[in-house]
């Protein structure tokens, strides 16, 4: 998991380089720092996997968060002190001054334990607000819907009826060149629901037995039409700037001629870069 930090917080940085100082939301893909469990027990896998609110995984994330700064979305397994032994699968959302303003415990899970298992007793912690909870942000009304929840149309319904302008989705899904039923459903509940939704998907299984590529492409932006903005294609969306501009534009904006050595020099800080960064 320490390692998955360390990749994301440099995979950020340069997305947000590449992509421009006005990127203020990334939403990262389900699984992305584990991946889902197979034959282990309830106990096992919150032992394995699950990570403690106030543990040192959420401190970093709240790190490049700040770092950058960006609201932060994404879904992990966690624990929670109020219901010992058990885990719930939990999208929340981080912001710019590292603060979790949003977490919602995915409420329809064939595998898991979630919020309806300890109904009463969830809702006398934390009511309804804390089941569909609303981020009033300066970006906008943020809410999260976890993974296939996409496809019940009940639960984008109750987060936009407590006012969510825009619907995170981490997922990883089966991608393919035709339409799937989740990619019709990002769209039916961002027009449903007059609401943004944010997918995004994982860039492929890694030391999985399912094949590498399955879960590629997918991740999008739809408008409150049903429309999609953008796309992204097959593989990790992450851009990384490779070469920089005006290395020949000196402070005070005059343009230089360089000796032959100012190429080569540019090339291996460009190497160092990619190197930094985990790329070669």
């Amino acid at each position: 998991m320490a390692e998955s930090l360390a990749r994301i917080a440099r995979q950020v940085r340069a997305a947000r380089s590449f992509l421009g100082q006005d990127v203020r939301l990334v939403v990262l893909p389900e699984y992305f720092l584990t991946g889902y469990p197979l034959a282990e027990s309830i106990p096992e896998w919150t032992d394995k996997a699950a990570l403690a609110p106030d543990g040192p995984e959420f401190e970093a994330l709240a790190q490049i968060a700040q770092d950058n700064p960006i609201f932060l979305s994404s879904n992990a397994y966690e624990v929670d002190a109020a219901f010992p032994g058990l885990y719930f699968q939990a999208s929340f959302v981080i912001d710019p001054s590292g603060t979790t303003v949003l977490r919602y415990r995915r409420l329809v899970s064939m595998f898991a334990p979630t919020p309806h298992d300890v109904w009463d007793r969830y809702l006398d912690r934390y009511g309804l607000d804390g089941v569909f909870p609303v981020a009033d942000t300066a970006i906008g009304r943020l809410a999260a819907v976890a993974s296939e929840e996409i496809l019940y149309p009940e639960i984008a319904r109750a987060l936009a009826l407590r006012g969510a302008e825009v619907l995170l989705h981490s997922t990883s899904e089966i991608g393919g060149p035709r339409l799937t039923p989740k990619d019709i459903a990002k769209r039916a509940r961002a027009l449903e629901n007059l609401a943004y939704v944010v997918s995004a998907n994982s860039g492929g299984f890694v030391d999985a037995d399912l094949p590498t590529s399955s879960a590629e492409g997918m991740s999008k932006i739809v408008d409150y039409l049903g429309e999609v903005r953008v796309e992204a294609g097959d593989g990790e969306s992450d851009g990384t700037p490779v070469h920089p501009a005006n290395t020949l534009i000196g402070p005070d904006g005059t343009v230089t001629v360089p000796d032959r050595s100012h190429f080569a020099a540019t090339q291996r800080k460009v190497i160092e870069r990619l190197a930094d960064l985990g790329l070669v």
